[in-house]
């Protein structure tokens, strides 16, 4: 899966390059280029396990979709030097010919989405290990990290966020001009904070697999996801989980090896079909029991493949 979706953001970064855009954004998509170039240099494991992320291929395909292209993506990434470069240029360009400015409302919306490649960036230097500061841009009043959780945040103010192996800070603009602090938590991949601003994504019992109530761009194209989960909602999503999984590792290990290596992510729906794809998501109404999910993990197919590689030639 993170191979399809490295050849998605290939394909986003050559969409992107040639239209006109708000002044700045050609050269700020640059930056977040060059820091998923810097980190896949550390630790390209650790950035195809974000790149892997649901949600990611998720926004990633609403991008693509919304500029004409192929969703599914083409072509390798990293990013060259040589490409980043021309990105820039060709969209600098673009904009200083309309005055630096979009056609309207949904090429304005379409730079809103753009800019979530900063917070994909962001998570793949944490997982590698790479020190970044980056400024994320919240959407409907709030700031996502993928894979990670979320903070209320002011709309339409960019929002400085630091990181290092060990520590995040989101410096929240004024007035307040608070700083929330995530430090690494025993499980990999979670972030925990004592400030009860941050919104972290729940780990599900027995898998790796979280609860995603939070990402902007966890939508399936057929459905309506929950929003913000009650603690009791939570607590009934945990049990379900975990006691479907339970009998599954009982009567079908390898089945229940299966779910725990790919299963990423669970997305509650409001309303929609109840699903389980290759990109490691599962969609789905709050069970009646235990056995309607365990039907439901029993058939879930394997992630994508693609042996197309990765690092560019």
């Amino acid at each position: 899966m993170a191979d399809i979706v490295a050849r998605q953001l290939r394909s986003l970064r050559d969409a992107v390059a040639g239209r006109s855009w708000p002044e700045r954004l050609p050269a700020r998509l640059e930056e977040h280029w060059r820091l998923l170039d810097t980190a896949w240099s550390t630790d390209p494991d650790a950035v195809h396990k974000v790149l892997a992320y649901p949600t990611v291929s998720g926004w990633a395909e609403q991008c693509l979709r919304r500029l004409g292209q192929d969703p599914a993506g083409n072509g390798n990434w990293p990013v060259s030097e040589a490409g980043a470069g021309a990105m820039s240029e060709a969209g600098a360009g673009a904009g200083a010919a309309t005055g630096g400015t979009t056609g309207g409302g949904e090429d304005s919306a379409l730079a809103l989405d753009l800019e979530h490649l900063a917070a994909v960036a962001a998570c793949a230097a944490l997982r590698a290990g790479r020190p970044f500061s980056v400024e994320l841009l919240p959407r409907a009043g709030v700031l996502a990290l993928p894979a990670l959780g979320a903070v209320a945040a002011p709309e339409g103010h960019r929002v400085l966020v630091t990181g290092t192996t060990d520590i995040v800070r989101i410096h929240l603009p004024r007035p307040g001009g608070q700083v929330i602090v995530l430090r690494r938590g025993w499980r990999p991949g979670v972030w925990r904070s004592a400030d009860p601003s941050w919104l972290p994504l729940h780990p599900l019992p027995g898998a790796r697999a979280v609860l995603d109530d939070l990402d902007p761009f966890r939508a399936p194209a057929n459905g309506t996801p929950a929003g913000r989960l009650q603690p009791a909602r939570r607590l009934r999503w945990r049990k379900v989980w975990g006691e479907a999984t339970a009998l599954l590792e009982r009567t079908d290990p390898e089945r229940s090896a299966h779910v725990a290596e790919h299963i990423r992510c669970v997305i509650p729906l409001e309303e929609g079909p109840t699903t389980a794809g290759p990109s490691g998501a599962v969609f789905a109404t709050l069970p009646a029991s235990p056995a309607h999910l365990l039907a439901l993990l029993r058939g879930s197919p394997a992630p994508k493949r693609d042996r197309a590689p990765v690092q560019p030639a």
